[in-house]
């Protein structure tokens, strides 16, 4: 025999002899203890039951259960309106304590009236999952609705242990009423809001927990739409004795920018006690303006209109002799004579005829061509630059189109920036930041108006790197703002500055872009580009020949003089003067936008409509009016 065999005999004999003894009573399995023997030697012949396996016996207990923190032998009972928490505990018995972080699934199996019979009910789980804490506990919240004599069966379940179930019954209480009267504390028009929707809660929904983009409550008892402001909303049959919250929201008008119309405004009361046979008015209901939230970085253009720029700094309007006997300061003359080629560009009749009439008065008397101007000068500087225009040979027209062009391109650019608006302060103000990034400049010739890419045409962008490696470096410096919020949607942006060297941008466009391209390289200068497509010579003896006789004593030779005096005057110190051009300036703007939220969910996707006025001020110079639009994209 072996020793465990003996070891089994042993514990036979114990346990046979315990349960012989103890008499009358109740009866019951004694506890055994189990000792580990020491080694024993069986006598050969011994016969020894065969040995079982005693942990196989002992049962096993695996798994979670879920256990009620209420009588669950018990319905919950809630009358209409009410809400109460369901509370379980899951215990793991493989650890003998509580269960963290155990999913539970709550579900609603079954309706029943009173007898039994399957109804229809307006009672809901505020979730349908919950996960325990650290002491194993889970919750949700069953809200009672509004329908009555009902009995809702919910599950509760886990994976790893078996399901449980409660009922609740959902009686009928004494009823009041809610009525509600709206008024409007906003910037928007009071007849602009519409589809209101209010809303009864459970009074443990607070206003803190509801926002303007909660537009459909899922614990509502009951709701109501109302098409304006001036409607009224009374909620019958709430059951009395409860606390609720009303809730209420107003979309306004559609935007530019927006495919719907989105909620613009809300209004929350909370705390509202209805009494029984009575009705609770809510008079006012105050609905306020929703907050519109931009911040974040966009991809923003800012398109400006410096036309007023040149003439300003000049001093006004202006003739070529008078810029070149003028005595002002260098940066005056400079814009002296760019207006003048603006001037000429635009009416180059005018340019002409004042300078032949500016070059006459000094070999006769004034008062003569005075005389003689005051009569012919209008009229035949609009001849002129309608035969220009209209009826000179190709190569001239073209070279007013460029010169256009030219004028254009200066006085119209477009900066692309980086605009970052910082987070929104609680008086609505919010700070910002311009990062601009380059400049787009315009070439339209070649370029058809009728066709649909005609915007975008012709458009050269330049970025940082390319404004720097230039012979005449232009640079762009960020602008900080501050800036508030106006009438829900409105962006004001307070007066700030903006650093551009304008004449800089002038001898870049000049340089860079338009001599090179319009003469194909063969010119370096505007004397050079000039003399490429206007010969005096020819234009004596033609157009500007049939001037030459309105004046005592000058003939034709004088005439081409006076053409050539006048292209070498207005473009031949061109290059000395942009030399030394530095203008730099100070753009002092201010605005306004139109914010677009496009998904209705109260933050800002593109802002629209975007106006720029101020002034722009140069070193030597007064002020000039600036204007400009702007638009941005959010990244």
């Amino acid at each position: 025999m072996t020793r465990h065999s003996l070891v089994t005999v042993i514990v036979i004999v114990l346990t046979a002899s315990l349960m012989a003894c103890g008499g009358g009573g109740k009866k019951g399995l004694a506890d055994v203890t189990y000792y580990e023997l020491p080694d024993v030697t069986v006598p050969d012949g011994m016969d020894v039951p065969p040995q079982t396996d005693t942990d196989e016996e002992r049962p096993q207990v695996l798994g979670c259960e879920i256990v009620p923190l209420f009588d669950a032998d018990v319905p919950i009972s809630l009358k209409a309106g009410e809400s109460d928490w369901i509370r379980v505990k899951v215990i793991d018995h493989e650890l003998n304590g509580a269960a963290p972080n155990v999913a539970l699934y709550y579900q609603i199996d079954q309706i029943t009236d009173l007898l039994g019979a399957p109804a229809q009910g307006d009672g809901q789980l505020g979730a349908e999952v919950a996960y325990t804490d650290e002491s194993g506990v889970a919750k949700t919240t069953f809200a009672a609705g509004m329908a009555v004599d009902l009995i809702y069966t919910v599950s509760i379940s886990a994976d790893c242990g078996d399901p449980v179930t409660v009922q609740i019954v959902v009686s009928e209480s004494p009823m009041g009423c809610i009525e509600v009267f709206l008024e409007y504390d906003g910037g928007l028009s009071e007849a602009s809001l519409n589809t209101i929707k209010l809303h009864v809660l459970p009074g443990d929904y607070t206003c803190g927990l509801l926002s303007t983009t909660i537009t459909d409550p899922a614990a509502s008892l009951a709701d109501k739409t109302i098409t304006d402001l001036y409607g009224t909303a009374k909620f019958e049959s709430i059951p009395a004795g409860n606390y609720y919250t009303v809730f209420a929201t107003a979309k306004g008008p559609k935007f530019p920018g927006q495919e719907e119309a989105c909620v613009v405004a809300n209004g929350c009361r909370e705390g509202v006690f209805v009494q029984p046979d009575k009705c609770q008015q809510l008079k006012p209901f105050t609905l306020y303006s929703a907050v519109m939230n931009p911040t974040g970085c966009y991809e923003s253009v800012d398109k400006f209109d410096l036309s007023k720029v040149i003439e300003d700094c000049a001093g006004g309007d202006t003739t070529i002799v008078e810029c070149a006997t003028a005595t002002g300061a260098v940066g005056q003359q400079i814009c002296c004579v760019l207006n003048e080629i603006e001037t000429f560009f635009t009416n180059p009749g005018e340019t002409i005829v004042e300078t032949i009439v500016d070059i006459a008065k000094q070999f006769l008397p004034t008062i003569i061509v005075d005389a003689v101007a005051n009569i012919f000068k209008d009229a035949v500087a609009k001849i002129v630059t309608d035969l220009l225009f209209n009826a000179a040979p190709d190569f001239i027209k073209d070279f007013f189109t460029i010169g256009q062009d030219m004028v254009g391109i200066i006085t119209h650019p477009e900066l692309p920036s980086e605009l970052c608006l910082s987070k929104l302060n609680s008086d609505y103000s919010i700070e910002g930041t311009h990062y601009y990034t380059g400049i787009i400049l315009y070439w339209k010739i070649g370029c058809d108006p009728s066709a649909p890419d005609y915007d975008t045409c012709g458009q050269l962008i330049f970025d940082l790197d390319d404004l720097q490696n230039t012979q005449f470096p232009v640079s762009l410096v960020e602008g900080q703002f501050t800036a508030s919020i106006w009438k829900f949607n409105q962006l004001l942006v307070d007066p700030h500055l903006i650093k551009l060297n304008y004449g800089k941008l002038i001898l870049f466009v000049l340089n860079e872009v338009l001599i090179p391209t319009i003469t194909g390289g063969q010119a370096h200068s505007m004397l050079e580009a000039a003399k490429l497509w206007i010969n005096c010579k020819a234009l004596a003896d033609g157009v500007i020949g049939e001037v030459r006789g309105l004046i005592p004593g000058l003939d034709k030779s004088d005439v081409e003089d006076v053409c050539n005096e006048t292209i070498d005057f207005l473009l031949g110190p061109v290059d000395l003067f942009l030399g030394s051009l530095t203008l730099d300036s100070n753009i002092s703007i201010q605005g306004s936008g139109t914010m677009v939220d496009d998904p209705c969910d109260l933050k800002v996707n593109k802002i629209v409509n975007g106006v720029w006025t101020g002034q722009i001020q140069t070193s030597e110079s007064a002020q000039s009016a600036v204007t400009g639009t702007w638009s941005a994209t959010k990244k």
